[in-house]
């Protein structure tokens, strides 16, 4: 009655925590100027921009015909202006440039033209833009305002199906829309594979359909505590609810092991005419089953929450609820399989089943002789192996670990818009065609801060920021400059008397201009100005930001700075290069640091809990060095291959020690167990009990993981690729590396 009543709440409340898992998607959201050390340098300077001139979180369109005497581009702009009115800012078009050069900045066609070639016009002099600024409220949802695109293309004559859309704020649209349903697509397939596993594993149907149910009801918890925790799901914590499923898969068949051992060991053969109560016998090898498996679950559960919780050391906040969400959902689904998965094993019989087994087994009819014959050999035939071959496996596995600490370094990162997309996706295509029609999209914002700016200054200013333009263009690897000089008139050097003062008019009426479209920046309470320079790089170059930062900020110095002194009389000049670009590189850095932090942190403690859970030293050391293989010679073969890595992979790590090392403590621990009951060869004995255990889950874990490989969104196909190659690279460890290292002074058994 009581398995009834405890299944019976499972059945319950599944339906609960599966309809409130549907609900974190609908708050998808990438916020990547979020996902680093927000007090960092880097990240106060970025929020000073943006509180001076917002985001350059813009959206561009283009379409066939899109041209400066096109009249669907002001139909547009304008459409853009009335109708998105809350949601956009900067509207502009290289239309509306070219006619304020000519007609207020009163500059000749050609000049005109010359300003804006690869900046809002193309290189042919003809093809242009709409571009705007999402404010803060659209870019909570940004697709709603791409919808509403489609509307006022519509009214201003224009096929949105022609439409080339472009700019980063188009780009984070994509992302949340690829990173939600690309991965979301995978999700059947993964869970079908795991099911299917899982049958050919257990051999029994109903045994495999409640295993994936326990381990689908833990996913859908894992969103369930995102959901809790108010947070929005993004492409870092969304593989986490997948892989607290199939971390509870593999956690299920370690428990069958001791089951199994338990079912074996516990009472005279089941039958009708020996056993006056089966139901009492089940449930007695329940109780024993997990009497003998909850301080190794626990000690794994712990594991793999170490793991994760290492990752609370980031700064980055998405990395920190990927570590606090997942170790709740692992400790919060392994608790539960201890209460559930005995009372289903009790109620569909199972321990029968294992001791029928166990009874026909031709090794159990042996006395004396230690599993030499039946499925077991194999197991005996591996472990003889290893201690026969224990120096060249030591050997081997050490120089690939050296191998592997030798390539971490050359890991590289990348916030590229390609590190994120496969090559020929839209996204990529579109702005490619984008950059040819209109010039390169991608920014780097050089703000130069003035102290007690004069406005009689402005004119050198102006004459300042044109000259530092053309040696940008030179001497750096930027295509294209946009700043307050671009739209700036021809000022005249000398003027008097009343051309004197009309000239300072209309200075002035052009700082107001340039200061609401958001070029330069006056503080109301001093007389600081920052005037700001968009330096322009294409998509697809390959660009070192942290050298080209130099180069600006020598350049700068060498035009306004002479002998320590700025050259504007009475002023004081510093100098920034910030932007979405610049702090996305910052981060990219930054994470690569933080893994290595984050895997020494838990490498440290899982250690010490390892040693306290063996109580050897001898033992801990023997148990950790396999654990080093996974993500020293994955991530180093990543590094010598040149294989690109992004936030979400950097953390497979960690995650994948935590893991390991449930492998590792189930094999000691059943070798202890083995050494107490003394038996001949206590090697064979635990890998006999937890090999095929261990070679499951690692299977299901791996070849289902995997399987976000061939999803479109390539931050979560390298979280796959990398953990499943790390599960495959564990096994080796703990099925060759493990037992050589303990084999090293045990005597080599004869043939």
């Amino acid at each position: 009655m009581r398995e009834k009543i405890l299944l019976a709440l499972f059945v319950l409340t599944f339906p609960v925590v599966a309809y409130v898992s549907t609900l974190p998607p609908q708050r998808f959201r990438n916020e990547i100027t979020q996902w680093g050390d927000l007090n960092s340098i880097a990240f106060q300077q970025f929020k000073d921009y943006r509180e001076k001139f917002g985001t350059n979180e813009a959206i561009i369109l283009s379409w066939p015909g899109c041209v400066l005497n096109d009249p669907r581009v002001e139909k547009v702009t304008t459409g853009i202006e009335t109708k998105l009115k809350s949601k956009v800012r900067n509207v502009s078009s290289g239309q509306q440039a070219y006619w304020a050069l000519v007609d207020d900045a009163k500059l000749s066609e050609a000049t005109a033209l010359k300003r804006l070639k690869n900046v809002m016009v193309g290189a042919d002099g003809k093809a242009t833009a709409v571009g705007f600024q999402l404010t803060q409220t659209a870019r909570q949802n940004r697709g709603e305002v791409v919808a509403q695109l489609d509307e006022i293309l519509k009214s201003a004559g224009v096929d949105p199906g022609e439409t080339i859309y472009a700019g980063l704020g188009h780009n984070l649209y994509t992302m949340d829309k690829e990173g939600l349903e690309s991965p979301f697509r995978m999700v059947p397939q993964i869970m079908l594979l795991a099911f299917v596993l899982t049958i050919l594993f257990v051999r029994n149907i109903w045994l495999a359909f409640f295993i994936n149910a326990l381990g689908t009801y833990t996913g859908c918890l894992a969103f369930n505590i995102v959901w809790l925790a108010d947070v929005d799901m993004n492409a870092i914590i969304w593989p986490l609810p997948t892989l607290s499923m199939l971390l509870t898969v593999s956690a299920s068949l370690h428990f069958l092991s001791y089951f199994r051992k338990s079912a074996e060991s516990l009472g005279e053969p089941v039958g009708a005419e020996t056993e006056p109560d089966p139901l009492a016998w089940r449930r007695m090898v329940a109780t024993d089953a997990v009497r003998r498996s909850i301080k190794p679950i626990l000690y794994c559960t712990a594991t793999t929450a170490i793991g994760l919780l290492s990752l609370m050391l980031s700064t980055s906040e998405p990395i920190r609820q990927f570590g606090r969400f997942g170790a709740l959902s692992i400790l919060a689904g392994n608790l539960l399989l201890l209460v559930w998965f005995p009372a289903w094993l009790t109620l569909i019989g199972y321990a029968t089943r294992v001791k029928r087994e166990s009874l026909n087994s031709p090794m159990t009819k042996q006395p004396g002789s230690l599993f030499l014959t039946g499925r077991n050999d194999g197991w005996q035939r591996w472990s003889n192996l290893t201690r026969r071959g224990r120096w060249p496996i030591v050997g081997f596995c050490f120089l690939a670990l050296v191998v592997g600490a030798l390539g971490i370094p050359k890991v590289k990162t990348g916030s590229e818009l390609s590190n994120f997309f496969p090559s020929g996706h839209h996204v990529l295509t579109s702005a490619t065609e984008m950059e040819a029609r209109v010039g390169p999209l991608n920014t780097v914002e050089l703000l130069l801060h003035f102290e007690e700016a004069d406005p009689e200054n402005d004119r050198l200013r102006l004459l300042g920021l044109r000259s530092l333009e053309r040696r940008i263009e030179s001497e750096t690897n930027f295509e294209s400059c946009l700043s307050a000089a671009t739209f700036a008139p021809n000022f005249k050097h000398e003027r008097a008397g009343l051309r004197k003062s009309v000239e300072k008019s209309r200075q002035a009426r052009f700082k107001e201009n340039v200061v609401a479209a958001g070029l330069v920046h006056k503080d109301e309470n001093s007389r600081q100005e920052t005037w700001r320079i968009s330096c322009r790089y294409s998509v697809s170059s390959e660009f070192d930001l942290a050298q080209e930062t130099k180069r600006l900020k020598r350049i700068t110095n060498e035009l306004f700075v002479r002998d320590g002194q700025v050259v504007l009389p009475g002023e004081s000049l510093t100098t920034t290069v910030t932007g979405e670009f610049v702090l996305f590189d910052f981060v990219d850095r930054q994470f690569f640091k933080e893994l290595l932090l984050t895997y020494f942190a838990a490498f440290v403690i899982i250690s010490l809990m390892v040693l306290c859970v063996l109580r050897s030293f001898k033992s801990a050391l023997v148990a950790l060095l396999p654990n080093l293989f996974p993500a020293l010679v994955v991530l180093g073969m990543a590094g010598f291959c040149g294989f690109s890595l992004d936030v979400a992979s950097l953390t497979t790590a960690s995650v994948a020690l935590g893991i390991a090392v449930d492998d590792t403590l189930h094999f000691l621990l059943w070798h202890q167990e083995s050494s107490k009951r003394n038996e001949k060869e206590p090697l064979c004995w635990a890998l006999k009990y937890c090999g095929t255990a261990m070679m499951q889950t690692s299977m299901i874990l791996g070849l289902s993981i995997v399987l976000y490989a061939f999803c479109g969104f390539l931050p979560t196909v390298r979280f796959g690729i990398l953990l499943s190659a790390m599960m495959f690279a564990a096994l080796v460890g703990d099925l060759l590396l493990l037992p050589a290292l303990m084999a090293m002074k045990q005597p080599v058994p004869k043939s």
